[in-house]
């Protein structure tokens, strides 16, 4: 029989800054009204366009139906405010451009690919982005971000990777830190066995015709968060592993903000992962 195990799933602070996981299926971007912040004038506005590193709507005019995209915030507390733009950016997926006023006039700072879903610290110092698989493509990354005051930037510290298909709305376990005994070990797309696969069974090319997605070895480390125990009675952890793939046996691939030291969330049995 098919048993979930309690308590909502939560990315503690063994992983990132005790994120909700449930970050991966944010369907809007972060309320920045709700949350008291503003946006742009129209005079601002025409100022910001025209500086902008690559057009970001078919004409000038379309743009200011979504001038609430261009929000206020003081990144760096120097009183000032900065404007943080989230949307659409000439592609399929969304981005975001960070610009800063210096001596009276606007100057672009930075981009960076994805939909913001969470805000935190102080003002704003620290920015979740879902950077959404789109273009044919299936994995999705949960990438966070710091802003660094003593150089003017944001940079990553932590991006997280996973199939859509994985995170079903599944419940959590108190986090449990892990090593992996076997020798040769498999992650996989759901917590359970799929075998004679084929190419089109899966929005990707199922590795040995099974749902695995990535091999990790004896003495990799990981984080379970979640368990689910199948019809045979074989236990399965929802795993975060601390290591990046081996692209050599793997489907992941990086995210669109070429952070290449992801950590990979899937499925695993939990019958040769050592309790640490």
């Amino acid at each position: 029989m098919k048993r979930l195990l309690l308590l909502p799933i939560v990315l503690g602070s063994l992983l990132c800054q005790a994120q909700d996981i449930g970050l991966f299926s944010a369907k809007s971007p972060y309320d920045w009204e709700a949350n008291g912040y503003r946006h742009v004038g129209e005079g601002a506005l025409e100022e910001l366009l025209r500086i902008m590193p690559y057009e970001i709507y078919p004409d000038f005019s379309s743009a200011f139906e979504y001038i609430d995209r261009f929000h206020l915030i003081d990144i760096d507390k120097d009183g000032v405010d900065e404007v943080l733009y989230n949307g659409y950016t000439g592609g399929e997926g969304e981005g975001v451009l960070i610009f800063r006023k210096v001596n009276g006039a606007y100057q672009y700072v930075s981009s960076w690919t994805g939909r913001v879903v969470d805000l935190h610290g102080e003002e704003g110092t620290h920015l979740v982005l879902l950077d959404y698989a789109c273009c044919a493509g299936y994995v999705d990354h949960l990438t966070y971000l710091e802003y660094l005051p003593g150089e003017g930037r944001f940079r990553i510290t932590e991006d997280y990777a996973a199939m859509g298909n994985s995170l079903i709305d599944y419940q959590s376990i108190e986090p449990v830190r892990f090593e992996v005994i076997q020798e040769s070990y498999n992650m996989r797309d759901s917590p359970n066995i799929k075998t004679g696969l084929r190419e089109m069974d899966l929005p990707y090319m199922p590795i040995d015709g099974q749902n695995i997605v990535t091999v990790y070895h004896q003495g990799d480390k990981g984080t379970a968060l979640a368990e689910w125990e199948d019809d045979t009675g074989r236990v399965w952890w929802l795993v975060v592993m601390d290591d990046t793939p081996n692209r050599n046996n793997s489907l992941f691939y990086g995210g669109n903000n070429d952070y290449k030291h992801y950590k990979a969330i899937g499925w695993m049995s939990s019958r040769y992962l050592r309790p640490l």
